[in-house]
């Protein structure tokens, strides 16, 4: 809603709108060690080229107009789901101004990171974070949800990991809190 009384302005959409390039790490793969179709990603790996064109990268001129709509809301909130890895991501247009925040979902059965990566996975978050401006952290090792709990203060994000997706017999392994101010970005020292 782009009504100015109400405090946060939420979307819910399905693949990354943050700007994301695949760091560096890929360029270094051994793709002997990779299934078929992630071999044409190895070439990109660090090039600052968007990679998913089927995300919001695709589509940047429709982005760069979502985003100006998204500047007359308060406080955006993008939650973005079918990334099969957590995202906490700062959203800005092409002039660099602050439009939101964007909080990835993790996977709750389909693969993630780990799932095709395995031990290269603290690498590759390490990796986007590092390589990415916008990505101010990444998880790709844990399946789970997340909760989001509303005041007019600020927005609190609650990552939930569980150890197992395959019973109904589960317990919380981990879970990761960030407190988001109304109309600021996120911070590296403000992830717990």
């Amino acid at each position: 809603n782009l009504n100015k009384k109400f405090k946060w302005s939420i979307i819910g959409q399905q693949v990354l709108m943050a700007k994301v390039f695949l760091p560096t790490i890929f360029s270094k793969m051994n793709k002997k060690t990779l299934p078929d179709y992630l071999h044409k990603y190895l070439k990109i790996g660090g090039a600052n080229v968007p990679y998913n064109t089927d995300a919001w990268d695709g589509y940047p001129r429709e982005r760069e107009r979502l985003f100006n709509e998204l500047k007359k809301a308060n406080s955006v909130l993008v939650l973005t789901g079918d990334t099969h890895n957590s995202w906490l991501n700062n959203l800005y247009d092409e002039n660099n101004n602050f439009i939101g925040v964007e909080i990835g979902t993790p996977a709750i059965s389909s693969p993630n990171t780990i799932d095709t990566f395995g031990k290269l996975t603290d690498l590759i978050e390490e990796g986007f974070i590092r390589e990415n401006k916008d990505v101010k952290w990444t998880e790709g090792k844990n399946k789970g949800f997340v909760l989001l709990t509303l005041t007019n203060q600020e927005a609190k994000v609650s990552f939930i990991y569980v150890n197992t997706v395959k019973t109904k017999d589960y317990k919380v392994i981990n879970s990761k809190n960030l407190y988001i101010k109304s109309k600021e970005p996120i911070t590296n020292d403000k992830i717990s």
